[in-house]
């Protein structure tokens, strides 16, 4: 886990509402064989690779808003584990936590 500043949320447009809490992202998660072999990963995700998701533990309640750079943040997650989503746009990408894009499933892909 990490403190949420080094998770990337810095910027000066971003507003958290508790800078203190540590933030675990994981954007995929692998699959091994028993001998610990990576195998691949499974990514959340639509089938046109245009929305991506996942799950993060947060060890507070935490809500991340702000735009700037292209990106929106909408982000509101509870003490333990949640799942947000980002989603890109023509116009940049929004991450959140209110709406999970439809079509959105697990997918796995080969190393």
């Amino acid at each position: 886990m990490v403190s949420i500043s080094k998770a990337g949320f810095n910027a000066s447009y971003i507003n958290v509402s508790n800078p203190n809490v540590l933030i675990y992202p994981e954007y995929g998660l692998f699959a091994l064989d028993a001998s610990g072999n990576n195998l691949g990963f499974f990514n959340f995700r639509n089938q046109g690779n245009t929305n991506f998701g996942g799950p993060v533990y947060v060890d507070n309640d935490v809500i991340i808003t702000g735009e700037g750079d292209g990106v929106k943040y909408e982000i509101s997650l509870k003490k333990g584990w949640n799942m947000w989503y980002m989603i890109f746009t023509q116009s940049g990408m929004t991450w959140t936590t209110a709406t999970r894009p439809s079509g959105m499933g697990w997918y796995f892909e080969i190393d």
